[in-house]
């Protein structure tokens, strides 16, 4: 994470966003509100959750990026459950790949 961050970035505010990552994929519900606004963006970019509750516009920007993302996330979450069999991303692969492909926001656009 802190080879990623912009140069002269403060080291708490690159803890904060290590513990956010890590937090968002969580089971519990997050204890930090960057963990929760991680956490919910990215069940609303896999699997769909929440769609009703976002403003319209957000959700036509949301889409507008996408670019493949549900296809691309299925890759990467099959490639690192392979890598890691008894890992976070193992235990969820089932709703991962569920949930991509159940998701009402359309692959590619709005």
């Amino acid at each position: 994470m802190r080879e990623t961050a912009p140069a002269g970035t403060a080291a708490h505010e690159i803890a904060d966003v290590e513990a956010a990552i890590y937090e968002h994929v969580d089971i519990e519900k997050p204890t930090k509100p960057l963990s929760h606004y991680l956490q919910a963006g990215s069940l609303l970019d896999v699997a769909g959750t929440g769609v009703t509750m976002v403003d319209p516009a957000i959700v036509e920007r949301v889409c507008k990026g996408r670019g493949g993302f549900p296809a691309l996330c299925r890759t990467a979450w099959r490639a690192e459950s392979t890598r890691f069999p008894d890992g976070r991303a193992a235990y969820a692969r089932l709703g991962i790949l569920l949930g991509t492909r159940l998701n009402p926001l359309p692959p590619v656009g709005c």
